[in-house]
């Protein structure tokens, strides 16, 4: 059995994604679709191969109290830690700014985190 993001379906939000460049793709590189694991379970000889999603992780937090509790490190997730200095710093640089636009227009920016984890299990008989 394996659990993680799906980064292929779509079907998800994050914050991440939204503020650090090139996060989606790079995900998209890094973790296989949860068919492509089950194809690559199969290949190997695996049976009854299936995929169920165990959780939804949904989460709407202020970024403004995010960027002062220091939640938005490069420690937070391996999507963060792979980038490179530059790239991580444009990230925060986004989210400050729209900060401070939402801050002109007498608004609260959120950071949303609408994610879904998905178990594929295989068994070997």
């Amino acid at each position: 059995m394996t659990v993680g993001l799906d980064p292929h379906t779509g079907l998800d939000r994050w914050w991440v994604y939204d503020y650090f460049q090139n996060t989606l793709e790079l995900d998209r590189q890094r973790y296989p679709s949860a068919r492509g694991i089950r194809e690559l379970l199969s290949a190997a000889g695996f049976n009854d191969c299936h995929t169920v999603m165990v959780q939804h992780l949904s989460r709407k937090t202020s970024a403004r109290d995010s960027l002062a509790r220091g939640e938005l490190a490069r420690t937070v997730t391996s999507q963060l830690a792979i980038l490179t200095d530059e790239e991580f710093s444009r990230g925060l640089d986004a989210i400050q700014q729209a900060v401070s636009a939402a801050d002109d227009r007498g608004e609260e920016l959120f950071l949303i985190s609408d994610l879904r984890l998905y178990g594929t299990i295989a068994y070997l008989r």
